[in-house]
């Protein structure tokens, strides 16, 4: 595993932007919005599927145990308060389902990360603490081990308990059986059937199927989804918009601007947001008629994982009636001038799997002094190591924690950044 951190000293920057390959694209979604429509900024192409074929959905890119719910197609799903994962397939009295949140937590999906789907109860283990909601992080195994019991409604209306036993070598295991006892599946979910799209789809009702509709490559989804929506008391309550989310890898960044189609892009990393819904939904508004108008105050900035940036800006929607959403797409070429890019290091660890009692060696490239923090840290957030230490010239650090069997992070610090390395000791 390795991982570069680039230090720039800039003595002097000139950045301009010049526009280039302007189209307008149409994305068509239906009556209804009945199509979710996935789509590529590089090569515009785009691909669509009714939403409504699907109950779950397994984020299966990178280091993750992420599990959604299709709340587009109104899949609801509640935690059983107080019950354990061994309850599984015992009677369970429903009366309070919808209105008694100490007896049954309902849970959505996050619309801030795809790294926290509704059976994640709005945690994120990878984060340090090891609880990924529907399970914890175990020790001994070094898989994800569930610890909850739920109800899930299906797209047709269907209502079962579920239970998630593991995420063990890629594979999510896991059983559910209607409330009236009829049906019953234990299911085998391997990420690597997928690969290398972003998610995996599962139908309750249809466990056999096979679901080909999401392209390896896209950018943006537009479609419906569950949105945290501030009430005139300034809550955040769940509700449902139709909007666009951007992809794993991505960023984007809204900017209020007189002028969207001169506007310029930003060019440093930061001004751009990870949030998948920074575009979001209001880029459209009802005016006092209740017809859909476009605000011609705002432009949008969509970083992809290969650092091209497309300036993206609203012209139309036609609502509900065809679905149709009109943008302008235009690729930027943001040209940075007099940055010194030499300085930089190359962090990684050799080897990341050892056995207990092995020293660690940190292997790094430097082109001068750095000065460092290395914290070493279990999943839940222990801290087991802490030095501070100069990078020199091409070299590597050998470190000397005693750690007992696990999966841990080294964490190193530079300049107020930290990156972070994965170790496994077995």
């Amino acid at each position: 595993m390795k991982i570069y951190k680039r230090i720039l000293v800039v003595f002097f920057i000139v950045a301009f932007v010049i526009s280039t390959n302007a189209a307008e694209i149409k994305v068509v979604q239906g009556k209804g919005y009945a199509n979710t429509v996935w789509y590529n900024l590089v090569d515009d192409n785009m691909s669509s599927a009714d939403w409504k074929q699907w109950d779950i959905m397994f984020l299966v890119k990178g280091q993750n145990a992420a599990i959604h719910i299709n709340d587009a197609a109104n899949v609801k799903l509640w935690e059983v308060v107080g019950a354990k994962i061994d309850d599984f397939g015992k009677a369970i009295d429903t009366t309070g389902l919808t209105s008694n949140p100490d007896k049954f937590k309902e849970w959505h999906n996050s619309d801030s990360t795809w790294a926290i789907g509704a059976f994640n109860c709005g945690l994120n283990g990878f984060d340090g603490h090891g609880d990924f909601g529907w399970g914890s992080y175990n020790m001994s195994t070094h898989s994800i081990t569930g610890t909850k019991l739920f109800i899930i409604k299906d797209v047709s209306n269907n209502y079962y308990q579920i239970k998630i036993d593991d995420l063990t070598g890629g594979t999510f295991y896991f059983q559910y059986k209607s409330l009236d006892g009829k049906i019953e599946k234990s299911v085998e979910f391997k990420k690597s059937s997928v690969a290398p799209k972003s998610f995996g789809y599962f139908s309750l009702s249809n466990p056999d199927a096979k679901f080909n509709f999401e392209p390896d490559n896209w950018s943006l989804v537009f479609g419906k989804y569950i949105a945290q929506v501030t009430d005139n008391q300034g809550n955040k309550q769940p509700y449902p918009v139709n909007g666009v989310r951007h992809n794993i890898g991505y960023r984007a960044v809204q900017i209020y601007t007189d002028e969207p189609m001169t506007e310029k892009a930003p060019t440093e990393l930061s001004q751009y947001s990870t949030k998948i819904t920074t575009i979001g939904h209001e880029w459209k508004k009802l005016d006092a008629n209740m017809q859909w108008v476009i605000p011609n105050d705002r432009v949008y900035f969509v970083l992809t994982p290969d650092k091209e940036v497309y300036r993206l800006v609203f012209k139309a929607f036609t609502g509900s009636s065809t679905g149709e959403i009109t943008f302008e797409k235009t690729k930027e070429n943001v040209e940075v001038v007099s940055v010194d890019e030499t300085n930089y290091i190359s962090l990684t660890l050799a080897p990341n799997v050892l056995n207990s009692g092995q020293p660690i060696h940190l292997v790094y490239s430097s082109d001068k002094n750095i000065t460092g923090n290395i914290d070493i840290v279990d999943i839940l957030g222990n801290k087991y190591y802490s030095t501070t230490t100069d990078f020199k010239s091409t070299n590597f650090l050998r470190l000397n924690p005693i750690l007992p069997k696990g999966l841990y992070f080294v964490k190193v610090t530079i300049n107020g950044t930290p990156k972070v390395l994965k170790l496994i000791v077995q």
